[in-house]
């Protein structure tokens, strides 16, 4: 009997759509809710967890595709290097949503900012050229 393994791009596209899913959820039915006390949890959840997650997921979806159909082969090095960028800016980004969540700093909304869109993006597409296996 022959196993079928879930592929890893599979696993970012359902990650990318149940961010979506979310997004569209909240943008729909919470967003012009009057407020609540659970309401800030959604906002949170909403503008620091789902979407940068689909932003990055669905690049990662997408990078995974085209590096499987041209088959590139990268050395072990490169990939632990970019395995280390994509962790150092993780935990830089959970810092982040920390040192924001206690208003240390006040910055512009993630999902209504383009640099950060681009910043998920470009991490998204390092993250799959890392897990990308020859």
């Amino acid at each position: 009997m022959k196993k079928k393994a879930i592929t890893s791009d599979s696993v970012y596209a359902i990650i990318s759509l149940i961010s979506l899913i979310y997004i569209n959820y909240y943008q729909n039915a919470l967003y012009y809710k009057p407020t609540a006390k659970h309401s800030i949890l959604f906002d949170k959840i909403y503008e620091y967890i789902a979407t940068p997650c689909f932003y990055f997921f669905i690049t990662a979806f997408i990078t995974a595709i085209l590096l499987n159909i041209v088959n590139i082969n990268m050395s072990k090095t490169l990939r632990k290097v970019l395995t280390y960028v994509v962790a150092l800016a993780s935990i830089l980004y959970i810092v982040f949503i920390i040192v924001s969540s206690i208003k240390v700093i006040n910055l512009s909304p993630i999902g209504f900012n383009h640099i950060y869109s681009v910043i998920f993006i470009i991490l998204g597409c390092l993250f799959a050229l890392a897990s990308h296996k020859n």
